[in-house]
């Protein structure tokens, strides 16, 4: 299942300004997450349970949640009917906000879902829905879940500083790969993610190496094009580095 965090102020991008209206899910089986084993929740004081935490890759304010329950029309009963929300900023210490109650879906191809919650601002990087009851089924499940992004998302991608370490990336804009060359005296492996113009993280990985000059290829297939932000960390410091992939 997806989760999609878009900027309140809905950004000048085809998909987040398609975020500002209505949404639909549709009917497949597959279109969502489902859940028939218990396991213990990553939360403590949630024990074992049907859970779905999501990483969101930064630490956002967040805002109101739409939700979307499960919609295939001959198993609806498996839709989360009563939902416990925690959050955290590093998955370990959790915060409760509350217990919210989902309206079964209908099972048409124009279910718009409905507003979960309110975040009210707090800031997280995890975010984690415990399912304790749902219409029914014994398995636990949903369809879709979007979170808005309360700040202005570009004041994420605020230009690094470091003095130990330098990046190359090439070519730029690129098509379907680009390269970066990484020269450096920090210790320790490099770690990279790359955020797309909504700050959402669409891919993450590390050099796995603690060389002081490493050549890296990351494959952008499958995204779209447009302006992403591909942010490198070692030693403790950071450079951000804008990316433009050329539309397919």
């Amino acid at each position: 299942m997806r989760v999609i965090l878009s900027a309140i102020s809905c950004l000048a991008t085809i998909y987040a300004t398609a975020q500002c209206y209505p949404d639909r899910h549709n009917t497949s089986w597959n279109e969502g997450w489902v859940s028939c084993e218990m396991r213990e929740s990553p939360n403590p004081e949630r024990g074992s349970g049907h859970w779905i935490m999501y990483d969101l890759g930064y630490t956002y304010s967040l805002g109101e949640m739409h939700a979307w329950n499960y919609n295939e029309p001959q198993w609806l009963d498996m839709g989360a009917r009563e939902i416990k929300i925690d959050i955290s900023k590093d998955g370990k210490a959790w915060k409760s906000r509350g217990t919210c109650i989902l309206n079964r879906a209908d099972g048409t191809s124009i279910y718009e879902g409905e507003t979960l919650t309110d975040l009210e601002g707090d800031t997280a990087k995890y975010v984690l829905l415990t399912i304790t009851n749902t219409y029914g089924a014994s398995c636990a499940g949903l369809g879709e879940i979007k979170i808005n992004v309360l700040e202005d998302v570009t004041e994420l991608f605020a230009q690094g500083t470091n003095d130990c370490f330098k990046v190359s990336v090439y070519p730029n804009p690129h098509a379907g790969q680009f390269a970066f060359n990484l020269t450096t005296t920090c210790q320790g492996e490099a770690h990279y993610t790359l955020f797309d113009a909504t700050g959402r993280q669409v891919l993450s990985g590390s050099t796995g190496t603690d060389a002081t000059q490493v050549r890296q290829i990351i494959s952008t297939e499958g995204l779209a094009g447009g302006l992403y932000h591909f942010v490198v960390h070692q030693g403790g410091q950071s450079e951000r580095y804008a990316v433009m992939k050329m539309k397919n």
